[in-house]
């Protein structure tokens, strides 16, 4: 599948059964008028010369909630990068969440019940 037709075949994806919330909430976001008719124009392999326009991206991505345009659009190698960033954060969410658990069972001798309080 050429990249045209892989834009197409992402955006209309996105957009199943919904074309018309997608159409108002970027009219919203991009603060001018997207309709149902120009949406079915950019996912239409038949409509060649209606492209989508890279500033639609962001405002795309967010209404539908979907961010797989944004991924296809930074190509392999952005995309790996970006998916191995993700799965840090997530490792580094984990320690930390991890670390706050340990620091509260520690700390529980210092809790209410314990009878020590903190307060001055």
């Amino acid at each position: 599948m050429d990249g045209d037709s892989k834009i197409r075949s992402i955006l209309k994806d996105a957009m199943r059964n919904k074309r018309l919330k997608v159409a108002e909430g970027m009219s919203r976001e991009l603060g001018k008028p997207i309709t149902v008719s120009m949406l079915n124009d950019f996912v239409r392999e038949t409509k060649k010369g209606a492209r989508f326009p890279a500033l639609y991206v962001d405002a795309f991505c967010r209404v539908t909630g979907d961010d797989t345009l944004k991924r296809f659009i930074l190509g392999p190698a952005l995309s790996q990068l970006l998916e191995l960033g993700e799965r840090a954060a997530v490792i580094l969410s984990d320690r930390a969440h991890r670390r706050v658990l340990r620091v509260r069972t520690r700390g529980s001798a210092a809790s209410p019940e314990a009878g020590v309080s903190c307060a001055r």
